[in-house]
């Protein structure tokens, strides 16, 4: 795989320094380069903007909290990132997610980010992420809010902003500003 100079360089950094965090979005990569999955201090890690067509050995990166695979054309989670259950933030923006089967392993996850996703409702599986703090649902084409909303007790910021809302469930605060 020819990997660009600056994604070589970003590796190599991360490697040399001992860094937790890697960027390497939009880098032209169609996998994961083998050197990424020796990093294994690896905290954060954006591959968004990327065309990965293989997630293979990314979940031997037990460290890994945050993850960016947004703008990535992905139609549902790859096996190995489903592996990822210590995960607490996961970027999905601008995919067209249309099967979150697994996602109720993400245990952990407090922040989920499906914004242009071309959803037209709140996925069942986002309900069972009972320590999700912030949901970000922006752009996509969701009509109602289920009155379920509430399971995610911990939940304190919902962002529903240009969807097509026509039903809010009963005692839960809206604030339209910003």
């Amino acid at each position: 795989m020819g990997l660009s100079e600056e994604a070589k360089q970003r590796i190599k950094k991360c490697k040399e320094k001992q860094l937790t965090s890697l960027d390497l979005d939009d880098c032209g990569l169609t996998q994961i380069p083998r050197k990424v999955l020796e990093l294994t201090q690896l905290k954060e890690l954006d591959l968004s903007s990327n065309k990965l067509n293989n997630f293979n050995g990314l979940d031997k990166l037990k460290q890994l909290t945050n993850l960016g695979i947004s703008n990535c054309g992905l139609t549902q989670m790859p096996k190995e990132v489903l592996e990822l259950t210590q995960l607490r933030i996961i970027y999905l923006r601008r995919n067209k997610l249309n099967n979150f089967k697994g996602f109720d392993r993400f245990k952990q996850l407090s922040e989920l980010y499906l914004n242009r996703c071309g959803l037209t409702q709140i996925p069942e599986e986002i309900f069972e992420l009972t320590n999700l703090v912030s949901l970000f649902l922006e752009d996509n084409e969701i009509q109602n809010v289920p009155s379920k909303i509430s399971k995610l007790s911990n939940l304190t910021s919902l962002m529903l902003k240009t969807n097509k809302l026509n039903q809010f469930p009963k005692g839960v605060i809206v604030n339209s500003c910003g």
